[in-house]
């Protein structure tokens, strides 16, 4: 469990600099634990795929996986060595694999207000755009928000105690800087298939996390 604690730590610490294309699990049996690969945006990574080595490193656990990050930033191809079927498969780990492998969405006046829209349906949350140098100041690893202005009452977002004033930061593995990236994670398997995805606020000077019960 403190191994998972840790390794959760340095996720939420690791979004300001790079996006990993993939999402793991420490997964256990015959006397070892391994690392398996549960959603990826990256085409020749499968969920199921067990990562042994990135850059030469053997990767046992989450911690493991997310140390081997450290340091890199978008763009980096790390090597990977992954068992797929009993079979050793040679790629590389294109970090950043939301931007590289999936169509960005340009913003339009129409599909920003569908976004709203959504977002006020699903999670009971108004949110204008934040200052985000504000946001960086108070974390630097965060590229932007958007504030709540909004919350409507008995709400998922009000049950998990979001209020006015409080500024969106992350919503499951990814940052929400703009409604391009709020929209596009809307749109995601991984948002699809969550019935308690995870969010991060900014509150004053501290960032907290919880769940938005759907």
């Amino acid at each position: 469990r403190a191994v998972e604690v840790a390794a959760d730590m340095i996720t939420r610490h690791r979004r300001g600099s790079v996006d990993s294309p993939v999402q793991v699990s420490t997964v256990f049996g015959q006397g070892r634990s391994q690392v398996r690969v549960d959603r990826s945006s990256q085409k020749d990574l499968r969920p199921g795929d067990i990562i042994s080595r990135i850059n030469g490193r053997e990767i046992q656990n989450r911690l493991n996986y997310e140390l081997s990050l450290v340091g890199l930033r978008n763009g980096a191809s790390p090597n990977i060595e992954i068992r797929r079927n009993g079979e050793a498969v040679a790629a590389k780990l294109n970090l950043g694999g939301r931007n590289s492998s999936t169509a960005r969405l340009t913003s339009t006046a129409s599909s920003t207000v569908t976004v709203k829209e959504r977002v006020f349906r699903k999670f009971g949350l108004r949110l204008e755009a934040a200052n985000s140098s504000q946001v960086s100041s108070v974390d630097p690893s965060y590229k932007g928000g958007l504030r709540v202005t909004a919350v409507r009452q008995n709400s998922p977002a009000y049950v998990a105690q979001i209020q006015t004033g409080d500024i969106l930061v992350g919503l499951l593995e990814w940052q929400t800087p703009n409604w391009d990236d709020l929209d596009w994670i809307l749109k995601s398997a991984e948002m699809k298939a969550a019935n308690d995805p995870t969010f991060h606020i900014m509150r004053g000077k501290d960032v907290f996390w919880g769940n938005l019960e759907l």
